[in-house]
């Protein structure tokens, strides 16, 4: 009884050591990362997000509207099979805002395939029209919702059918498909320049390049 006692008391004070190394080891880990993904915290916003002007934050702020107008319109051209999906679809628009008007031209004329209006409204062509009348005419589906004088005033939407053929990669529909490259000739625009710069060949197409300038220095 008495010589198992030592064999309890080592027995704890091992258990006690690997405790307490483990915990340190812990502590010292947690200094460096969380334990848990739900202790992370918030990440810290890109301090340019947050030196948006007045104007800038209006202007934002008025864009889930138009998006309000434009889904609803898309989903009544959905619904009378006049399309598919959102990419099938080109939009015509416009808002009475003169503000926000000229914010979303700024937008569209942007040209860097991110700010677009096509890309931030998740259809394959936006065009921003002088008037209510030029944005309904000839639509498949059209609505004009008054979104208030403080948000967008009168947003007007025209739903289309898409012009062009559909982008094997970003499934937009384009007129630059097939007119881009030889050697990508499903791919639009955009999409042919990201492809080129990972290197990426169509099968059979480096073959046919290399054919064709042999053809043409005989």
């Amino acid at each position: 009884s008495s010589s198992a006692a030592p064999s309890s008391s080592s027995s704890s004070n091992g258990s006690n050591g690997q405790e307490s190394s483990s915990s340190n080891g812990a502590s010292s880990s947690s200094s460096s990362q969380p334990a848990s993904v739900f202790l992370a915290g918030w990440a810290m916003p890109n301090q340019q997000w947050s030196s948006l002007t007045e104007q800038e934050l209006i202007c934002w702020s008025a864009l889930p509207a138009v998006r309000e107008v434009y889904t609803k319109t898309l989903e009544q051209a959905r619904a009378d099979k006049h399309v598919g999906s959102s990419l099938d679809a080109a939009v015509t628009l416009h808002v009475s805002s003169p503000q926000v008007a000229a914010w979303l031209a700024q937008l569209n004329n942007a040209k860097n395939a991110a700010d677009e209006l096509k890309y931030l409204l998740i259809t394959s062509n936006v065009l921003l029209v002088d008037n209510a009348e030029a944005a309904a005419q000839g639509a498949l589906a059209s609505n004009s919702v008054d979104t208030g004088s403080d948000v967008a005033g009168v947003v007007t939407v025209g739903v289309r059918k898409a012009e062009g053929s559909k982008c094997a990669r970003c499934w937009m529909y384009s007129r630059q498909v097939g007119h881009v490259s030889a050697g990508h000739p499903e791919l639009c625009e955009r999409c042919v320049p990201v492809v080129e710069a990972l290197g990426f060949q169509l099968p059979g197409t480096a073959t046919a390049a290399k054919a064709e300038a042999v053809t043409a220095a005989a």
